[in-house]
């Protein structure tokens, strides 16, 4: 297929990404607030290594941007569209360039139809689909991974190199590309009988060395232990403090949810796996590598349901050039029509169940909570004073309406509990019922006069007098102490 026309393909594929970022005049998730404001903040802060927004994070005097370059990526969009505006501009060039390496990986690699595999992206279920319109730096990431796996197959050492430094400095789980290179390092070997070493070794010398060289070193060595090894040991039950609440894209996917919201990275993974079960004499050495990286991305989605950003594209790939090999040459019979009709009937009936199901699940979430509360304490507390919230998922809204006052943490508790446990506790504990909220605790523990809650914390306040002096539908603040 000519490069323009598989170009035009890669449009059409990535304009459903467009379509469903328009659905919403908002962010989808609360993660995405800070990435707009602070990428918007970014030509101000310069390689600043503290960060006042969060008073009790490890960030506060030892900050490291974990996702420099897609922060630098994403300034121009939303400082020159506004923050919102420009996120979803931004998010929807990342997903078109998701696509075309995913093009590019297809054809550069002598699949066939690599156009029929392309129009396919928007089928790979809602849960993918939302994953990457959210503005974070996984969109990003995954275009990377694509890459890297690319030139796994191809075997450029250099272009691993390159791709893994990159990926150092893009995102915080680099070593996804390194874990992915053992798993080919190790199908490589068996397949040639001999060592295949250098792809591995270009991609841990080029993480290691984006790492090292990185603008914010050391502090983002500190920064991957916690966020790397802490959270997964916490998220995946291998240590951590039970008193800790993590995200919910930490949680494993239950079968149902395997089937549902990724029913076309199930069919494939399926379908690729019998394929390999009965005719795997037949099938080239680019598909067992393919297998072989889809079987590993599905363990770490049963592990994360987050981590359905890598799955579902290797499962499609795997698929694909499992159907390259096996598709029988020669002239069309009406066997092959009707396989092929079938097939284009079932494709067409999930990506519309994709797109819809996406849609409906983007539409229903409400917006942000807390923009009445942030807009009032911007207008009537004094700037810079810490305002303490019940629940770490606070902050990005907070931050993104109000970048004028300090808040305690945000994006992950382990932030706080590594710099203070006993404060993170307290915070935990108050927010699970685990102990009543004391007005004078909260401000002489925090040194703060305000506190904001949403709606399903205000019966804690409540509970200790408080009257708010701001309150609409989904928040209220409270004064702690004059």
């Amino acid at each position: 297929m000519r490069p323009a026309a598989l170009l035009v393909i890669v449009v059409v594929s990535a304009s459903s990404f467009a379509w469903l970022q328009s659905q919403t005049p908002h962010l989808l998730d609360r993660d995405s607030y800070y990435h707009a404001r602070y990428a918007s903040l970014l030509p101000e802060r310069g390689l600043s290594r503290e960060f006042e927004w969060a008073q009790e994070s490890v960030w506060r005097d030892g900050f490291s941007d974990k996702e420099f370059l897609y922060h630098v990526f994403l300034s121009p969009f939303c400082r020159g569209l506004g923050a919102v505006e420009g996120a979803k501009v931004a998010t929807w060039v990342l997903d078109t360039a998701f696509v075309a390496v995913l093009a590019l990986l297809l054809a550069g690699n002598g699949v066939r139809a690599p156009w029929l595999w392309v129009l396919l992206v928007p089928a790979l279920g809602n849960h993918f689909l939302f994953r990457m319109i959210e503005v974070r730096a996984h969109v990003l990431s995954v275009t990377l991974f694509l890459l890297g796996v690319h030139f796994l197959l191809k075997r450029r050492p250099l272009a691993l190199w390159i791709v893994g430094f990159v990926y150092s400095w893009s995102y915080a789980a680099p070593h996804v590309l390194v874990g992915f290179a053992v798993v080919h390092a190790a199908a490589a070997t068996w397949e040639d009988g001999r060592p295949v070493w250098r792809p591995l070794a270009a991609s841990v010398m080029g993480v290691f060395a984006g790492l090292v060289l990185h603008p914010y070193f050391p502090n983002d060595l500190r920064l991957w232990w916690v966020q790397n090894v802490l959270v997964l040991s916490a998220a995946w039950g291998a240590g951590g403090d039970a008193a800790l609440r993590l995200g919910e894209e930490f949680s494993p996917v239950t079968m149902r949810e395997f089937l549902l919201t990724a029913t076309l990275p199930a069919l494939c993974l399926g379908g690729t796996l019998l394929a390999g079960a009965f005719r795997r004499r037949e099938l080239s050495s680019r598909t067992r590598l393919l297998v072989a990286f889809a079987a590993a991305a599905f363990v770490l989605y049963c592990l994360s349901a987050k981590l359905v950003e890598y799955f579902a594209p290797l499962a499609l790939l795997a698929f694909a050039s499992t159907a390259s090999d096996l598709w029988p040459e020669g002239r069309r019979t009406w066997r092959r029509v009707l396989v092929v009709l079938m097939a284009a009937a079932v494709a067409g009936a999930l990506v519309g169940k994709s797109l819809s199901d996406t849609r409906r699940y983007a539409t229903t979430l409400p917006g942000p909570g807390l923009e009445g509360a942030a807009k009032w304490i911007r207008d009537n507390v004094p700037k810079g004073e810490t305002i303490v919230h019940l629940d770490w998922g606070d902050f990005p809204e907070l931050f993104f309406f109000d970048p004028s006052h300090r808040y305690l943490v945000g994006l992950d508790p382990m932030f706080a509990f590594v710099r203070n446990p006993s404060k993170m506790r307290l915070i935990e504990d108050i927010r699970a019922r685990r102990r009543p909220l004391d007005p004078a605790e909260l401000g002489w523990t925090f040194n703060a006069r305000y506190l904001v809650v949403r709606r399903y914390l205000k019966d804690r306040a409540d509970d200790a007098l408080l009257t708010p002096v701001y309150e609409d539908d989904a928040a209220a603040v409270y004064q702690l102490r004059d």
